[in-house]
């Protein structure tokens, strides 16, 4: 069977453009395309996509467009097109040629993959798919991503970006391809947050026993071309190499290398050794070693080139790295660049969400939406677009770097995007729990309430262990991507429409902590509802950490408990009283030791993580957390009418005010104590009373 690579051989010799010099006519353009199985599209390009918006516009123009006869589950695509015109130059045009046969015939998800080639009367086109994150430049450029960079805690991130491209191009050199442009321009970020290696215009594939090749026209970008290719000299894949080391070097340094020298100046190793970490700045001297004979990744047996990436993956810097949860695309992405999109929504009505006379009663607005299409293709049903003023953009913005900064949960609410307003208002487009909240459709149900006082079959239990279990496994989430809360309470606590809990309103929230036992110094809070001691006591700034969390997750579990806020100076740890169950009590008291370096949750430095030390606790006894992650246990449901089934959605209020209010009439009315013994009360737990077992 002829492998593609030889087809792709094949086909660029046919053509006749290897040969030759000066300019084809747009005749011979079209029959050269012909040749190349580039078919010209029988209708207008305008008829057969919708273009929604223009993704680059440099040598060659990249639109998001979608078909045009839209079905359901189809994504937006790229469309790369380049006029015919600059096509007659014979050496543009043998460029178009194998970048669409190579794109054609990749098959790697480190490599952008062409999905068809056509042309019209004007234009060339290459249909793509889509990279919605942009490209490793805009990471660079991103606010956040140089924030942690200057931080000094964007190592995972840039060894994830790192790691990606290494992927990519053992693919490419395993296939005797050498890409010669490697560049943050060139790399893309997928939806799912993963580095992929695009525009292979450049490109070249050794045939036979060749290693090297000489071109008479210049290669590459000045500032990541290799030496031998800025004075034209023969080269392999090694130049892949040295452009790899100038994109880690600008990741580290936040500063594109100005190519002025072909060796490193004194000036570049100062940078280097202030800026980047001891392990990377080894690689990055290892890749960008003048001499392409002894360069880090240059094959030890000839056209070896599985194992120059290997050399380069074994590399002390990736000690202990996953490798094989990358190559499958199972590790999570470490971080998603802004994406700033162009939203399509239909509102569907507009919720009141705070109180008159609210300081943000004027400033703020809140619609449900329905049909919401973002620049991926994908239509969210319904959703609801927060509108805030621009003096609240740090807290926008800070809600959005906690959603980039780790991979979606279950049990924390979906954020979808956020953009800037014409008006010069903030939206911010966040999941619809239709549900309700934890405070008023949980704690203030007055099903729940009744099943307090009248547990005769033990389920209370089974129910408060379903909600703090799924709260326990979305903080453990935030705190695996070095997130704080910092604001956790039953109104921040929202609920699904089958029940399921989802954390939102991360606008307090600190992003990029790292566990350790010397906490950071962070701003206090004089809030005193779901504060840690040491949080209320660090102001204006003092030192606390993760362990804030857990702090506020006791509280949220006292007052499921009891009904009751926990007030630590009215009811200090050592005199709390009114919870029945020993394992639960014992959880509660851990959680809530105001010395924090002994309470449930702390960074010890032990085998176990703060996550598995709760988990461990007796009062998760034998649960079943996987069946939980997976949302395949039933949630509770409440409803004072017998033999309901489900939760009847309900709009969520959003704040805590609305909430308080409601919990004070819903407190006052004494319902549940006037309740006869009989009164029928459906609880629907299937399930949870297995996942107890």
């Amino acid at each position: 069977m002829t492998s593609p690579w030889a087809v792709l051989c094949t086909v660029v010799a046919a053509v006749g453009i290897v040969a030759g010099a000066g300019q084809y006519s747009i005749q011979e353009v079209k029959t050269h395309l012909l040749k190349a199985n580039i078919r010209k599209l029988p209708d207008p390009v305008e008829d057969q996509f919708v273009f929604v918006r223009v993704l680059a516009d440099a040598h060659t123009k990249v639109d998001l467009v979608r078909p045009a006869t839209r079905r359901d589950g189809v994504q937006n695509l790229a469309l790369k097109s380049i006029k015919l015109e600059k096509l007659r130059n014979r050496y543009m045009l043998k460029g178009f040629i194998q970048e669409v046969q190579l794109m054609l015939y990749v098959d790697n998800p480190f490599v952008l993959k062409a999905l068809k080639a056509f042309h019209d009367d004007t234009n060339a086109y290459i249909l793509m798919e889509a990279a919605t994150y942009g490209d490793l430049g805009k990471a660079i450029s991103d606010p956040q991503f140089r924030r942690r960079v200057e931080a000094g805690t964007a190592e995972e991130i840039v060894k994830f970006y790192i790691a990606g491209i290494i992927l990519g191009l053992k693919y490419l050199h395993s296939h005797h391809i050498a890409h010669r442009d490697i560049k943050p321009d060139n790399i893309l970020i997928r939806s799912n947050g993963y580095p992929v290696i695009a525009d292979l215009g450049f490109a070249h594939q050794f045939h036979g026993d060749v290693e090297e090749v000489q071109e008479d026209w210049r290669l590459g970008t000045r500032g990541f071309a290799a030496p031998e290719l800025e004075k034209k000299e023969m080269h392999g894949v090694g130049v892949d190499w040295w452009s790899l080391g100038m994109v880690l070097y600008e990741l580290y340094t936040l500063d594109y290398y100005d190519g002025t020298s072909l060796d490193f100046s004194v000036t570049t190793r100062t940078t280097l050794t202030a800026h980047v970490p001891p392990y990377p700045t080894a690689l990055i001297y290892a890749l960008l070693n003048p001499d392409p004979k002894v360069r880090l990744g240059m094959p030890p047996v000839a056209r070896d080139y599985n194992s120059t990436a290997e050399e380069i993956m074994d590399f002390p810097w990736f000690a202990g790295f996953d490798w094989h949860a990358l190559d499958s695309c199972s590790m999570p992405a470490r971080f998603r660049p802004g994406d700033e999109t162009t939203m399509t929504y239909t509102v569907v009505e507009e919720i009141e969400p705070y109180p008159a006379g609210h300081r943000f009663s004027k400033a703020c607005k809140i619609q449900v939406v329905k049909d919401i299409e973002g620049d991926d293709g994908h239509i969210v049903p319904e959703g609801v677009q927060k509108i805030m003023p621009s003096t609240m953009r740090a807290y926008a913005n800070v809600e959005a770097d906690v959603h980039k900064a780790m991979v979606p949960h279950p049990f924390i609410v979906r954020y979808l995007t956020q953009t800037d307003e014409r008006s010069g208002m903030i939206s911010m487009f966040l999941e619809w729990c239709r549900g309700g909240s934890l405070l008023t459709d949980v704690i203030g149900n007055f099903g729940y309430r009744r099943l307090l006082t009248h547990d005769s079959k033990g389920i209370l239990m089974t129910v408060v262990r379903f909600y703090a279990a799924s709260l326990v496994l979305s903080v453990g989430h935030l705190h695996e991507y070095g997130i704080m809360h910092c604001d956790l309470k039953p109104g921040h606590i929202l609920l699904d429409d089958r029940g399921f809990i989802r954390l939102t309103d991360f606008s307090r929230a600190v992003v990029g902590v790292k566990f350790s036992a010397d906490p950071p110094l962070l701003k206090g809070r004089r809030e005193w509802k779901y504060t840690s001691p040491e949080m209320f006591n660090a102001v204006p700034k003092g030192h606390y950490g993760p362990e804030c969390d857990w702090w506020a997750v006791g509280c949220i579990l006292y007052e499921m408990l009891t009904l009751n806020q926990y007030d630590r100076i009215a009811n200090p740890i050592s005199g709390l009283t009114g919870i029945t169950d020993r394992n639960a009590d014992d959880l509660v008291r851990k959680l809530l030791n105001p010395d924090r370096s002994k309470r449930l949750g702390v960074f010890r430095g032990g085998v176990l993580s703060p996550l598995d030390e709760i988990m461990a606790h007796p009062f998760f006894d034998c649960y079943d957390w996987d069946e939980l992650r997976l949302m395949h246990l039933t949630p509770p449901s409440f409803d004072l009418h017998a033999g309901a089934s489900s939760r009847k959605p309900r709009a969520s209020s959003f704040t805590e005010d609305r909430i308080a209010e409601k919990r004070e009439r819903r407190s006052n009315s004494k319902l549940s104590s006037s309740l006869p013994d009989n009164f029928p009360i459906a609880l629907h737990f299937k399930h949870l009373e297995e996942a107890d077992a």
